[in-house]
């Protein structure tokens, strides 16, 4: 077993994963969070949940299919909304990675994986 360094969340030798899959990528305006969070309200304000549905996206996971680093994910989501043409400052919205399906997984990445840099 690998020593893990104090603050770290893998070893220092860990190579993630490089999977295809499929996944939901849902997002909202914070200004609508409370209201989404509150069980009488959800329903009224479901509607201002968008859902983009991606059949086929290189991903890369740990071995609990987590993202390995926040920047990972936040940079996977800025692509995917520029593919898509969505315009909105990420700022402004809560985002989040639903229902991840590897299709198919290529093996380990090739270079030196520090969590701290990505």
């Amino acid at each position: 077993m690998l020593e893990l360094d104090k603050g770290r969340k893998y070893p220092r030798d860990y190579k993630p994963s490089i999977h295809t899959a499929s996944f939901l990528v849902k997002y909202y305006d914070k200004k609508y969070h409370l209201k989404l969070m509150d069980k009488k309200t959800f329903q009224k304000f479901r509607k201002h949940i968008k859902i983009l549905e991606i059949k086929k996206e290189l991903v890369v996971l740990d071995d609990k299919m987590e993202f390995p680093s926040i920047k990972m994910k936040d940079n996977l989501i800025k692509r995917l909304f520029k593919k898509n043409g969505i315009k909105v400052n990420l700022e402004d919205f809560n985002i989040g990675i639903r229902d991840i399906e590897i299709i198919n997984t290529h093996g380990n990445i090739s270079y030196e994986f520090d969590e701290i840099k990505h």
